[in-house]
């Protein structure tokens, strides 16, 4: 297996032996996950992380999560457990869409966290994931398998539209893996545990696993759990991947809308524009709107909705649109990690 060429078409797989290969070759591979489709190199290899940062466009000093076997011991080589809740949220919460920011141990290349003295560890728990983790028994950085800043693959389709047109393409090894549609289709919750003892846990970015859940965990142990609502700009270090305020983001420009202006705003600017319009609402596009306008219903479960968000914001941004207009979700705790990642596409 060898992709040293100008590659014409996408190099999926199925198989995992294929993506183990290039992983021990130094290549990188698009690894499914539950959350969204990660771009996966071998965390003890230098050359293989540094084309993480290349090939994704990413700054160097904007750290990746470490992708560790669900053996319930793996991940001890890497992050430092100095507090008995570490373990509980282990417990809880791995296998799964969670990802916990610890001191970081000497096996842990400083290439992997941008300098920092910190390490982001998660469990996966798709199997195709766990499989090659378990059978490479390798420790995997794979922060997620698009552009830096761009919307996240949610697909193997959607890995491969991401990187088609990179200029690095064909100058190392590269397999997608596919593994069929992301179920959570958001990042995974990132809890800093680094300073329990100080500061209690920070949970620096919502997804999947909610705030409440983290709490319900934490209370046994008399931990406080505070989270972080400063966005970051891109200027800044940061101890945790898809913190900075613009992330997730479409090329094309985008407003996130309060339902109750939705109406107002959607005919404003559907009468002033030229190019057709993008729109992503919980309801069907009136019939009275004649204008070119591209029209996508979400779903009104929070679930639903976050697995189709990138899909439907990558459909949008394909087609050619003069802007997106995305109606806001309600202000509730089930809405929250969606209401992050849409704050992040539409921030400007």
């Amino acid at each position: 297996m060898c992709y040293y060429f100008k590659m014409k078409r996408a190099p999926f797989t199925t198989d995992t032996a294929d993506a183990i290969d290039t992983l021990k070759a130094g290549g990188l591979v698009g690894l499914p996950t539950e959350t969204v489709y990660g771009l996966a190199a071998d965390a003890s290899n230098p050359k293989a992380v540094a084309r993480i940062f290349a090939f994704k466009e990413r700054p160097s000093q904007h750290p990746l999560i470490l992708h560790v076997a669900d053996d319930g011991v793996s991940w001890k080589r890497y992050g430092v457990v100095d507090h008995p809740i570490i373990d509980a949220l282990a417990s809880a919460f791995w296998a799964g869409a969670m990802t916990l920011i610890l001191k970081k141990t000497d096996a842990v290349s400083s290439l992997v966290t941008g300098g920092k003295d910190t390490v982001g560890l998660r469990v996966p728990e798709h199997p195709i994931a766990q499989a090659v983790l378990r059978e490479s028994g390798l420790a995997l950085a794979a922060p997620s398998a698009n552009r830096f800043g761009q919307i996240s693959p949610t697909t193997a389709e959607h890995v491969w539209q991401s990187f088609k047109d990179s200029p690095l393409l064909g100058t190392f090894l590269f397999t997608i893996l596919d593994g069929g549609a992301s179920t959570v289709g958001l990042e995974s919750t990132i809890v800093d545990c680094s300073d329990v003892g100080k500061q209690g846990i920070v949970i620096l970015r919502l997804g999947h696993v909610s705030q409440e859940a983290v709490e319900a965990v934490a209370k046994a142990y008399d931990v406080a759990v505070s989270v972080k609502h400063h966005y970051a700009e891109d200027t800044e270090n940061t101890v945790a991947s898809g913190t900075y305020a613009r992330h997730y983001a479409p090329t094309t420009p985008s407003q996130l809308v309060h339902v109750g202006d939705f109406e107002e705003i959607l005919w404003e600017k559907a009468s002033k524009r030229e190019k057709p319009l993008g729109i992503l609402a919980f309801h069907e596009k009136p019939d009275s709107l004649q204008v070119p306008i591209h029209w996508v219903e979400a779903s009104h479960s929070p679930a639903l909705y976050a697995q189709r968000l990138y899909a439907d914001l990558r459909h949008l941004d394909a087609l050619g649109c003069g802007e997106i207009l995305i109606e806001a979700p309600p202000e509730q705790a089930e809405w929250l990690a969606i209401l992050d990642r849409l704050k992040r596409a539409t921030h400007v």
